[in-house]
Formats: structure tokens, C-alpha cells, sequence
């Protein structure tokens, strides 16, 4: 009964601890933009912090990834991304949270100019990631990873296209080998 007790309190108060981390990184997470480049492009030479939650229904267990996701502009021409995911689940059949992954993403961009009725920037890059080692509570992949990007922001008027390739190569734990096309519109 004690044991029981206990267990419930710790749980509180891990309970506690989310939620009050998660109001300091709201109060922390102001978003300095300047310029005309719009934050939610990944190669806008902005610095920038967002707070961001996701929920995912799993067909019975529920994930939730809170994640701090931010930028400095070093110089005009680099980049520093960062990102710190804390995962709140249940898909080992118990109410399970922690930290997932950090990732850390020097983005270098070499040259701009204008393509007929289109701005554009170059950017490449490198993405570090890091896992906290929670696989047992269902927390992670279990793989530290390093992943070199490539990009291009296409920008006209309102719009903003940027196509990007990045590969995803672990180099420690289980195997990742994974290429990755994406295509953000703003």
C-alpha cells in the first residue's frame, strides 16, 4: 500500500515537473525575427525559438513529443538549428516519459541571388543527433545519428518553396540508412 503510494506520488510529480518545464520553455520561447524571412523556413537567416507539441493516437497507445526548436544566425552566412525532444508515452503499456533526442545543425549558406521572378538561397549542412538512451520506455530509436542536408528556398512574392535532401547515417547504435526528400511551401 505504501509502495503504491508512493509510486503515485513520483508519477505526480513527474507529472509536475513536464508541466512546469514546459511554461519555462513557453516563457523563453519568444521568437526574434527580423528582416522579411519568415521563421518557419528552415534556411531564413532569423534567429528564432518555438515551443511545439504533437500528439499521436497509435491505435490504443498515445505519444506525445513536446520539443524546443530554434535558431541563431552565427553570421550572414551560418546558421546554428537546434531542437530538444521530450516524449510523454504509453506504448510499452505504462505511462512512460523523457527525453528523446537533441540535435544540433550548423547550416552554411554559400550563395543567394535572384532566378528570373524567384530569390533564392543555397544552403548545406550537417545535422547531429543524439539520443538519451530511453529505448526501454519506448522512448527513441536507440541511435546516434549524423545526417548531411542540402537545400533550396525559392522565394516569390508571398510564397516560399524549398526543396530538400538529407541522408541519415547512425554511428552508434541500431542501423539507420535513410534518405530523406522534402518539399516545404510556406
Amino acid at each position: 500500500m505504501l509502495q503504491t503510494a508512493i509510486l503515485k506520488k513520483n508519477k505526480q510529480m513527474k507529472k509536475t515537473f513536464t508541466a512546469y518545464a514546459l511554461v519555462l520553455m513557453l516563457v523563453i520561447g519568444v521568437t526574434h525575427a527580423y528582416g522579411e524571412e519568415n521563421a518557419s523556413n528552415p534556411l531564413a537567416a532569423v534567429n528564432n525559438t518555438d515551443v511545439r507539441w504533437q500528439y499521436f493516437d497509435l491505435d490504443g497507445p498515445e505519444r506525445n513529443d513536446f520539443w524546443l526548436d530554434g535558431s541563431y544566425m552565427l553570421n550572414p552566412k551560418l546558421k546554428l538549428k537546434y531542437e530538444l525532444h521530450y516524449w510523454d508515452t504509453d506504448v510499452t503499456g505504462s505511462s512512460e516519459n523523457g527525453f528523446e533526442t537533441f540535435h544540433l545543425k550548423p547550416i552554411y549558406f554559400p550563395t543567394q541571388g535572384e532566378w528570373g521572378p524567384w530569390k533564392y538561397k543555397l544552403a548545406i549542412g550537417v545535422e547531429w543527433i543524439v539520443g538519451f538512451g530511453n529505448e526501454d520506455k519506448g522512448i527513441g530509436s536507440g541511435s546516434d545519428q549524423i545526417a548531411p542536408l542540402a537545400g533550396l528556398a525559392l522565394v516569390r512574392g508571398g510564397t516560399v518553396l524549398v526543396p530538400l535532401v538529407q541522408h541519415f547515417v547512425e554511428y552508434d547504435g541500431p542501423d539507420v540508412n535513410q534518405t530523406s526528400f522534402r518539399l516545404i511551401a510556406i
